[in-house]
């Protein structure tokens, strides 16, 4: 090389040495591979979706450079080589393919013959967040730019899948799933054709509103084509009187007296009796027998069982076992067989105010500790979906300047508005009651609604709709309130009293001035009294027909409990007739013969007479307050009862225990039970 050469190469090299170290972009291998920029940090980046940067490999000498680029996972450079003449560039794409989360740090080598160099690069993987389902006519899919799943309409026309099976031939419009409806009239005219969104064409047997004529020997029918007719009763129909002498019964389509064959059953069996036949014109019974239980159950774990009744369609039955500071959610066949058994939250369970109900629908129990807990579990294996805190829920603000004392009085599930509502007490020696709407299916509030005071006597509808009556601490008087399934109070009326049942014939049935009064439930209003006398410690049950309901009368100190029943429709007194014993609050249910089942208290002498023992009894009741059976129960029952599938079950003396009750079946519909029904929700069968 020249003496002129050798100063103009070392000033290039010198150039190339300062633009190198002025610029923290550009990296250099001995002044001839130079590659831009000297680090890449790469943008958010989420798994499944790479990103990619790029680099500029320049040849800044005379001679042609091989060059091999290399990285570390789980970043990727492409082409992994370049050939660069003199002057020559190239560009390479570096791309960023993360496999799991978290932060990447490594090097992009680049080799050449004349030395190597490398390059910083860097970034952070996220894991994508989880899009939420689309709507109908919507679609949502995740953007890796923003890191949303942004919500876009389908066209319209586009065919769609509409959740309500009463629509067809369902096409987007507006992001809108439109459809027409579907006809579901099958020409037949003993069915009732509807159509249940959730299903589609509903045709229900509706032969039984035939009307029944006046001729005891003739039943009402119904022909498909003709409609509604009068055909003969069944041969040996009952029409009239009978006893192991002789029975009226139907022959050929009229009454008749005729006698009674020996061995003819003049008396069902019962749950501790077996049946009556007739033995030379006398109805014989066999002496009544101890109950004796098909089957009990103590828990494996000596903890107390709490029975709030609550049996599924199944007859398979649902408990909770508790502790001071452990609770248990159980689940048994119909003959007693363990389901399961699962542990709830560490949390303090009371013995004797811990309860559940059931969402059928949705097959959700729902259990509380009765004071803040909420657990949501499925019926069908007892996992939990969610548990909500109301210490967590309720802010300082809904509470306002009340004692931070929580109480849970009631949970009710709205299946067809997705919606549990919950009853809640607040503070010590003044309170304040809120209702608190949730979303069924994760547990978020959706709406509070709150009074000073306390709610009383609280039913619910299938409509989402609550019937609470609303009073000021140690307040005389207060309203009567409906609240909506969207937190809104429907109507209020300052005629107040407690509701106790809602009937489909009679509307909400309220408590007020010692007596029974029918309220419209869509306005408040006072339809007609039903008793101006009726007991408030004792239950009402009711059916599509009557109203069951305890009264007291005094005379001095001296206390007569009588059973009345009223028409639910007008509200006439249909009878009224005195009782031995008392009912158990807890126990009274009606069955599908329109009949009462309830368990009775008394007393008998115990240690020589001079110590009262109590003693419980199973009874049922008919018209009059019949008595049809009383069967002594082997000890004393705490909680529930429930009947099902001919099965009486309630904690007696301390252990579950279920008795075979022959004939004897819920009553299909109405507030059949206490808290309207098996389920315990706070709603009619």
């Amino acid at each position: 090389m020249s003496a002129f050469c050798r100063p103009l190469a070392l000033v290039f090299l010198l150039l190339l040495s300062a633009a190198a170290c002025s610029d923290p972009q550009i990296a250099t291998a001995d002044g001839k591979l130079v590659v831009e920029p000297a680090s890449l940090q790469f943008p958010r980046t989420f798994l499944g979706y790479p990103t990619r940067l790029t680099l500029e490999a320049r040849n800044a000498g005379r001679v042609p450079l091989h060059v091999d680029l290399a990285s570390g996972a789980p970043f990727a450079a492409e082409p992994a080589s370049v050939d660069l003449e003199s002057a020559g560039a190239a560009v390479v794409t570096v791309t960023f393919a993360p496999t799991a989360a978290g932060r990447f740090e490594t090097s992009l080598l680049a080799t050449s013959e004349e030395g190597s160099l490398s390059v910083a690069v860097a970034g952070t993987a996220e894991v994508p967040p989880e899009c939420p389902l689309p709507a109908a006519c919507h679609a949502v899919a995740f953007d890796p730019g923003s890191g949303t799943c942004p919500d876009t309409l389908l066209a319209d026309g586009t065919e769609c899948a509409l959740a309500d099976h009463c629509l067809q031939e369902a096409r987007c419009s507006a992001g809108e799933c439109v459809g027409k409806p579907v006809d579901c009239e099958d020409q037949n005219a003993c069915t009732r054709d509807s159509c249940d969104p959730a299903v589609g064409c509903v045709h229900s047997d509706a032969s039984g509103e035939c009307p029944a004529p006046a001729e005891p020997c003739k039943v009402p029918v119904c022909d498909a084509r003709a409609g509604c007719g009068v055909a003969d009763a069944a041969d040996g129909t009952p029409c009239g009187p009978a006893d192991c002498t002789t029975a009226d019964v139907c022959i050929l389509g009229h009454c008749a007296t005729v006698p009674v064959p020996e061995g003819t059953m003049c008396f069902p069996e019962t749950p501790c009796q077996g049946k009556g036949v007739c033995r030379a014109q006398a109805c014989e019974r066999p002496p009544a027998e101890p109950m004796l239980p098909a089957w009990s159950y103590t828990s494996p774990d000596a903890l107390r069982l709490q029975f709030s009744g609550t049996v599924d369609e199944l007859g398979q039955i649902y408990l909770l076992e508790v502790a001071q500071d452990r609770g248990v959610f159980t689940s048994l066949t119909r003959e007693g067989f363990p389901r399961y058994r699962q542990e709830l939250s560490p949390v303090a369970w009371s013995w004797y105010s811990a309860s559940l109900s059931l969402d059928l629908t949705s097959g959700t129990a729902y259990l509380t500790n009765s004071r803040t807990l909420v657990d949501a579990r499925r019926m069908a294996d007892g996992e939990r979906l969610w548990q909500v805190d109301l210490e967590q829920l309720l802010l300082e603000e809904d509470t306002a300047a009340y004692a931070r004392e929580f109480g849970i009085t009631a949970i009710t599930p709205h299946p067809a508005q997705g919606l549990v509502v919950l009853s809640t007490l607040v503070g010590d020696e003044w309170h304040r009651s809120i209702l608190v709407g949730l979303d069924a299916a994760t547990g978020a509030v959706r709406w509070k609604l709150g009074r000073d005071g306390h709610f009383y006597g609280y039913v619910a509808d299938g409509q989402g709709n609550t019937y609470v009556s609303a009073y000021g601490c140690w307040a005389s008087s207060g309203e009567l309130l409906s609240v909506g399934p969207d937190g809104l109070a429907r109507w209020s009326t300052s005629a107040g009293g407690h509701p106790f049942v809602l009937s489909p014939s009679a509307g909400v049935l309220v408590y007020r001035n010692a007596g029974l009064t029918a309220v419209d439930p869509a306005t408040g209003a006072d339809r007609r009294v039903l008793s101006q006398s009726a007991s408030y410690f004792d239950e009402i049950v009711t059916g599509s027909k009557d109203v069951w309901f305890w009264d007291r009368e005094w005379s001095g100190s001296t206390t007569t409990l009588l059973l009345r029943v009223a028409d639910a429709a007008t509200g006439e007194a249909r009878w009224s007739a005195h009782v031995d014993q008392q009912g158990l609050r807890g126990t009274a249910m009606l069955t599908a013969r329109d009949t009462l089942l309830a368990v009775t208290y008394g007393q008998a002498g115990g240690d020589g007479g001079s110590r009262l023992a109590p003693v419980h009894t199973l009874r049922e009741y008919a018209a009059e307050a019949k008595e049809l059976f009383a069967c002594e129960l082997p000890g004393v029952v705490s909680g529930t009862a429930a009947l099902s599938t001919e099965r009486w079950t309630a904690i007696v003396g301390g252990v579950l225990q279920s008795f075979e009750a022959p004939g004897i079946e819920l009553a299909r519909e109405g507030w059949v039970a206490s808290q309207g029904s098996l389920a315990r929700t706070g709603q009619p069968r």
